[in-house]
């Protein structure tokens, strides 16, 4: 008897025992099937290069108006794939969202992208992980959407290969719970560049200078730390590479750029005019912060009576370069170019007074003369409509090389390392035997002084460059010659 117990009782424990099981495992049929409630993204698809699904920040459709979904991207290291305007090579994603239901439209955005250069190519893009987020309009609020998508899109390390990937993605009517790909898809969202209107816009003017075929446009921003500025034009514009041209000192820079142009047969191959015509500015600071601003440009030739200075303006402009100017004479980079001028002094200290004042003033014409020639030279190039800001030339390196192999000769030869030997007849002519410098020698001096010059600063000098290059000719020429 007591053994008929026992065997009850362990029948009673393993009954109960596998009731629970089946229990459990209804539970989890019900809340972890794929298609339920948790089911807020497709599967992977894979290559060899990275994969790419669907995902949604909701379980379910709830009864909302719009749903926010994500396209993710997940690309081995090295690989890239491109934002919407790529630049000088490649495609971005294209979603075809054809054969979805109950899906009215679909908005995609994008993210802040990465500016890459390979080979003298400019590209926009994105290594590593990206989130594009998609914004749904339901047909029928709060019934059942399905997505069907097949993406094409180009990956691009050493080589680049195109793919197509098929996604696809089912949200049930219910109600709407956040799911775990929510938080991913919010990270993405905010890198998105913000779209400002004009009283928002840290962008003050947008301007066209050149004609059609030579145009350079050049916009004014306020000041960030990493900036970065990327145009989209009308169909048939494309742009050179972007450059900070000048830092103001109140607090805002000015990019430039050159405008291209293609040409159509009706228009008997003329270029085409940029003024005028719809252009999208985003402006990023580092990859995480941005702006987007949709603007017209005007001419420069349009606006010149609102940039074109007052007299007094430009009296203020050339005091200042004035100043910066004879403050610049005491900047550490210019006293071993003034050094020279002393030495050559000396030779003078058994002349008279008039003999001492004309070598100053060749010198003084010497300096005078390479300013002039430095002010046609970017007189010349707007012309051209080529992009001139102050110290530009020192972000070119054949500019920064060149120059640093002068200074090294010129130290080594100071220091008597090497001397070169002009021809008796030179010689002679721009030394007398036994005597001081001639007037040509101390001109050449001054030319000489103010070419090793150009690297340096001094306070109001920078300002006083800034405002004639954004001028005319005489304005260029007057502070140039102040300086």
């Amino acid at each position: 008897m007591n053994y008929e117990r026992k065997s009850f009782g362990n029948f009673e424990v393993k009954t109960i025992f596998r009731f629970l099981i089946v229990i459990l495992l209804s539970l989890s049929a019900v809340f972890f099937a794929p298609g339920k409630v948790f089911a807020a993204s497709s599967s992977w698809w894979t290559t060899d290069q990275g994969a790419v699904r669907l995902i949604a920040s909701s379980n379910a459709v709830g009864e909302s108006s719009q749903l926010h979904l994500g396209l993710h991207f997940k690309m081995k290291p090295g690989w890239k794939i491109y934002w919407r305007s790529p630049g000088d090579a490649g495609f971005p994603p294209y979603p075809d969202w054809s054969g979805s239901e109950n899906l009215e439209k679909m908005r995609i955005d994008w993210p802040a992208p990465t500016r890459f250069s390979v080979i003298g190519l400019e590209t926009l893009g994105y290594k590593g992980e990206v989130v594009f987020p998609l914004t749904l309009k339901p047909l029928e609020y709060g019934k059942r959407v399905k997505i069907r998508s097949k993406v094409r899109y180009l990956t691009c390390d050493q080589i680049c290969i195109p793919y197509e990937a098929t996604l696809a993605l089912s949200l049930p009517p219910g109600p709407e719970g956040s799911s775990p790909e929510a938080y991913l898809i919010n990270e993405f969202r905010s890198r998105v560049p913000k779209k400002v209107k004009d009283h928002k816009s840290p962008i003050s003017s947008v301007v066209v200078n050149g004609s059609p075929g030579k145009q350079v446009l050049r916009i004014t921003t306020q000041t960030f730390e990493q900036p970065d500025l990327i145009i989209e034009g009308p169909p048939g514009f494309r742009f050179g590479k972007v450059g900070v041209i000048e830092r103001k000192i109140s607090g805002k820079m000015v990019f430039a750029t050159n405008v291209f142009s293609s040409t159509r047969p009706s228009e008997s191959g003329s270029p085409k005019d940029l003024v005028d015509k719809n252009i999208t500015l985003t402006l990023l600071d580092g990859s995480k912060r941005g702006i987007e601003y949709q603007i017209k440009p005007r001419s420069a030739v349009l606006t010149k009576i609102q940039s074109t200075a007052s007299l007094g303006n430009l009296i203020g402009i050339v005091a200042l370069a004035l100043l910066g100017g004879l403050i610049l004479n005491l900047m550490p980079c210019v006293l071993p170019v003034l050094s020279l001028k002393l030495l050559s002094v000396i030779g003078y200290s058994d002349k008279s007074l008039g003999v001492v004042r004309k070598a100053f003033l060749a010198s003084a014409m010497g300096i005078l003369v390479s300013f002039l020639i430095l002010g046609s030279a970017a007189v010349i190039l707007k012309s051209f409509g080529q992009a001139v800001g102050w110290g530009i030339q020192f972000q070119q390196p054949v500019f920064l090389t060149a120059m640093s192999v002068v200074l090294v000769l010129f130290a080594a030869n100071v220091w008597g390392l090497f001397e070169i030997r002009l021809p008796s007849f030179l010689t002679n002519r721009a030394v007398p035997a036994g005597g001081p410098q001639t007037m040509a020698g101390h001109f050449a001096a001054g030319v000489f002084a103010a070419f090793l010059a150009t690297p340096c600063s001094a306070p109001f000098l920078g300002t006083a460059v800034g405002f004639a290059l954004a001028h005319g000719p005489f304005e260029i020429y007057l502070i140039f010659v102040a300086l």
